[in-house]
């Protein structure tokens, strides 16, 4: 009987996973270079021409960004759990430094657009 479950797939080879791999990966390539390419024009509007800000395209990319790395890393952590030589626990530390510098950059980009932008 076929797996009819919208969330998970059925069982595929290695060769069916590979290839799901691949069209995910090429999608998200696109979505981040998409926003990547949107943020710059949003930000060239407002120095060039004083419009508004908009912010949705930072905070999506922004979003995004963190999203995977946190994910790689609760991932790779669950991945080696057992293993006593490949953790030595710096995981939440470094999910911790994601989100800090994440905030920061988002904080400083914030007040310099708000600096340079006036009403």
């Amino acid at each position: 009987m076929k797996n009819t479950n919208f969330f998970r797939s059925p069982r595929q080879d290695e060769m069916g996973r590979h290839i799901l791999l691949l069209s995910q990966r090429n999608g998200y390539l696109f979505l981040m270079s998409t926003l990547a390419v949107w943020t710059f024009y949003e930000s060239w509007r407002v120095f060039a021409h004083r419009a508004r800000l908009n912010i949705v395209p930072c905070l999506l990319l922004s979003a995004a960004a963190v999203v995977q790395s946190v994910s790689q890393t609760a991932l790779t952590r669950r991945a080696v759990r057992g293993d006593e030589e490949a953790g030595d626990g710096r995981a939440p530390r470094l999910v911790l430094l994601i989100l800090g510098v994440a905030a920061v950059a988002a904080t400083v980009c914030a007040a310099v657009a708000l600096w340079v932008v006036k009403p």
